[in-house]
């Protein structure tokens, strides 16, 4: 049988900075948070497809939740553990690329969730983007979500976004 609508069944949040210069212990520092994972422009990241090298700094704090947690409170799980000064997050903007990078997983067709006008002020008070990736199929969905986390980046120029282009790939 299927079952249509309902709640998105499984979501991920990744807050992600990207720029040139990051300084992942400064970025640490400002946020008042370790990352799950940061690295330095020319960095060499090894993994089971190869070799590559970081074009750009990124730091990137990754919250999962149970599974029953909507992204509303996964959101509000993770900025909540990061500083609620607003000057530290104009400082990251105007030197950083930064969104909420959200993985939604669904079981079945046609679900679907709603964001509070509490989070989603949360996030524009933030400067932050909010990107959304989604998955259908459950047995490729994990390791889909973990490459795009790490090799999309938020454009550098707003009005790309805007357009519908979606984010740019780092190799």
């Amino acid at each position: 049988m299927v079952r249509v609508g309902g709640p998105v069944d499984r979501c991920t949040v990744s807050l992600r900075l990207f720029s040139d210069d990051l300084d992942p212990a400064a970025i640490s520092a400002l946020l008042h948070a370790q990352p799950t994972m940061s690295h330095r422009k020319g960095d060499v990241l090894r993994s089971k497809r190869g070799d590559r090298v970081c074009k750009r700094g990124r730091w990137i704090l990754r919250c999962e939740g149970d599974p029953g947690a909507t992204l509303a409170e996964l959101i509000d799980q993770l900025l909540d553990q990061l500083t609620p000064e607003l000057a530290a997050w104009s400082s990251l903007s105007a030197r950083c690329d930064m969104d909420l990078f959200c993985g939604l997983f669904l079981e079945e067709e046609n679900r679907g969730l709603t964001l509070p006008a509490s989070t989603l002020q949360r996030l524009a008070e933030r400067g932050l983007a909010l990107g959304l990736d989604i998955y259908t199929t459950p047995e490729d969905d994990r390791a889909d979500a973990e490459c795009a986390e790490c090799v999309t980046e938020p454009s550098s120029h707003p009005s790309a976004n805007e357009s519908g282009s979606g984010p740019t790939s780092e190799p």
